[in-house]
């Protein structure tokens, strides 16, 4: 509701820049139930990537972490583009978190639920930008069928393996968000998130929380 009151309707794109963290997770799933399109940025972009982001994305909203990793991302990114709507989440409790969450107070249920009545399988969920090996980054379209018919596949192959996992890994990469994110969630299993792929850190959470699946780059 929050997101529609900031004026997000179906086909729009949402630009989150934020770590792994409940946060994103949260605002992926509202932006998918109202048809909306979510996008993820990762918080170690440079300004140049920004600006390409930005441009070719056009979203109707940004939602960004900061200050994070000694960063003002907030003011980074007003810098580029003065002109877009522009939400912080500073971490749980902040108070211009809590008055964007109270604006969808003014969206009533029966406006909700038509927003999420119209949204259709074969609609665009993800946009998931290529590392731009070859050129520019370009956005790879993921439909919400596309997305769930992964989940189903994962399901049947790894079952209760998806019993629990550490999400560290930066939420513009199909694996943290959907490997790992989505195929855990909808199992029914558990997300420990941790804001950065920090081994040590990493390692005392495994010993810990014991999970059944752990994705990580070789490097």
């Amino acid at each position: 509701k929050s997101l529609m009151a900031c004026g997000v309707v179906h086909g729009n794109r949402v630009f989150v820049v934020a770590p792994p963290g409940i946060m994103f997770f949260e605002v992926f799933l509202a932006t998918a139930s109202v048809g909306a399109i979510w996008c993820g940025g990762n918080p170690r972009y440079m300004r140049s990537e920004f600006e390409h982001m930005l441009q070719d994305l056009d979203p109707a909203l940004v939602i960004v972490q900061s200050p994070f990793d000694d960063r003002d991302y907030k003011t980074e990114l007003k810098a580029i583009d003065g002109t877009r709507q522009l939400v912080v989440y500073a971490g749980p409790g902040d108070p211009d978190w809590e008055q964007f969450m109270a604006r969808g107070q003014s969206i009533s249920n029966e406006q909700h639920q038509d927003a999420m009545a119209r949204v259709q399988r074969e609609d665009i969920a993800q946009l998931v930008y290529t590392s731009g090996t070859t050129g520019r980054p370009k956005g790879a379209m993921l439909s919400h069928q596309a997305v769930m018919w992964t989940v189903f596949a994962s399901l049947k192959w790894m079952g209760d393996a998806l019993e629990s996992t550490i999400m560290c890994v930066p939420i513009n990469h199909v694996g943290g968000m959907n490997i790992l994110s989505m195929n855990v969630f909808t199992y029914g299993g558990k997300l420990i998130f941790h804001e950065r792929a920090d081994i040590s850190v990493v390692a005392v959470l495994g010993a810990r929380e014991r999970p059944t699946l752990l994705v990580g780059g070789p490097t």
